[in-house]
């Protein structure tokens, strides 16, 4: 029996709502941690990997300079956070 969008909505919504908030508090976790949260945002989160966009590549060069200090005090708070990547982009 074929299943209706209707059928299916829930536990997409479900699925996204579990995956979501995980990245909303390495969002929050990211803005107390680091001072200087404006010029930056959480992209995304992969197998441990914290992807951080920031708009200068001086902003970069700063945050790359104070990485292990981040990533330590992130990791206090998400233990899963192994590493944090940081590239240039649109904030």
């Amino acid at each position: 029996m074929m299943k209706t969008v209707k059928d299916i909505i829930p536990s997409v919504i479900g699925d996204l709502a579990q995956k979501r908030p995980q990245q909303m508090d390495v969002a929050q976790v990211w803005q107390r941690v680091c001072g200087c949260a404006q010029g930056s945002h959480v992209s995304e989160v992969k197998q441990g990997v914290l992807t951080v966009v920031v708009d200068s590549s001086a902003r970069k060069m700063q945050l790359f300079r104070k990485r292990q200090e981040l990533l330590e005090e992130i990791q206090h708070k998400i233990p899963t956070i192994k590493n944090i990547y940081f590239r240039v982009g649109s904030v």
